[in-house]
């Protein structure tokens, strides 16, 4: 069994999107983070670097139980275990790595640095707005190029890189000045996802109320 500790951000999205692609047995933690939940003792001790997602597998791959944190590397945990959404070798498994490290070092941080300094800072820093602004638009372009030849990112079949990068662009993209109305193929690549029962289960985890 799966225990997955989680909240409704974009990154808790990621990994219960995986989690329900792969039809593993898992349990959730939903924790409060408004309420500082990820700064408690309880939860440091499983997560040292204090951030959701994390995950603990009672069976982990050489089953023995395993805790694994930082998104990424739990979505790649869990296409390992499961043996879906990337292969275990060859040129495929280079462009699914390519685009997952594409949105972890840039595509994500752009945006949260944006709605940060844009939502939550205590004073306006215009600068920094208008820098993370035009970084979030020119991933989008990368995104956009790329979903012009291809169904998915790394080519006609849907993986794990996809799945890191959809909650950005469904939920984050909103936060943005226009949207994603200037980039049709990303919009078309969006719809198509979002209407995986599996990432419509995913997105609401952990459920409101």
């Amino acid at each position: 069994m799966i225990e997955l500790w989680t909240a409704a951000t974009g990154n808790g999205q990621k990994a219960s999107i995986m989690l329900e692609e792969s039809g593993l047995d898992y349990t959730v933690h939903a924790l409060d983070l408004s309420a500082g939940d990820y700064k408690k003792p309880e939860f440091l001790g499983i997560s040292p670097v204090g951030k959701i997602p994390v995950i603990r597998d009672s069976d982990g791959l050489n089953g023995a139980p395993v805790t694994v944190c930082e998104t990424t590397a739990i979505v790649f945990y869990l296409a390992e275990k499961s043996q879906i959404l990337c292969p275990r070798d060859g040129l495929e498994r280079v462009k699914i790595l390519q685009w997952a490290s594409i949105v972890a070092s840039g595509f994500g941080p752009a945006f949260s640095y944006r709605v940060a300094f844009d939502l939550f800072a205590p004073e306006k820093f215009p600068f920094a707005e208008t820098l993370f602004t035009k970084e979030a638009h020119r991933y989008y372009k990368i995104m956009e190029a790329q979903l012009s030849s291809t169904a998915y990112l790394t080519g006609e079949g849907y993986t794990l890189a996809d799945v890191l990068a959809f909650p950005v662009a469904a939920s984050s993209a909103t936060m943005l000045e226009g949207g994603l109305e200037p980039y049709p193929h990303i919009r078309r690549w969006r719809d198509v996802i979002a209407a995986r029962p599996a990432v419509k289960r995913g997105m609401q985890i952990p459920a409101s109320g």
